[in-house]
């Protein structure tokens, strides 16, 4: 009886510390996403706001197409895991109804198509 209440009990400790590393590793992934995203988030309000000609925090179309033809930008959002032709073609869609877009309503689409 007693080597049945040892067996058992190796048995249940096994099996939570299965759950508790399990559990840490989401959370570790999760927080890793996180900061992977602010770093992008920063990297790219940096990109246009330095191409913001007029320094309005707003984006126009002529600027948005002055940034997209730099390789450094499509190199940023291929790294992203960002396509870069999804993105573009996203943002005409949101210039047909818009003159300009505020630089962190761009930084939310960019996040959103990861």
């Amino acid at each position: 009886y007693f080597i049945f209440i040892l067996t058992t009990s190796f048995t249940v400790l096994n099996l939570l510390v299965g759950v508790l590393v399990n559990v840490v590793g989401l959370v570790a992934s999760h927080e890793q996403d996180k900061v992977r995203a602010l770093a992008l988030r920063r990297h790219l309000y940096q990109a246009f706001a330095t191409l913001d000609s007029d320094n309005d925090k707003l984006i126009t179309q002529q600027e948005f197409g002055a940034i997209v033809q730099r390789p450094a930008m499509c190199k940023t959002l291929a790294d992203a895991e960002v396509d870069c032709d999804s993105f573009i073609e996203r943002m005409a869609q949101l210039y047909e109804r818009h003159d300009a877009i505020a630089i962190p309503e761009i930084l939310d689409v960019v996040l959103q198509m990861r």
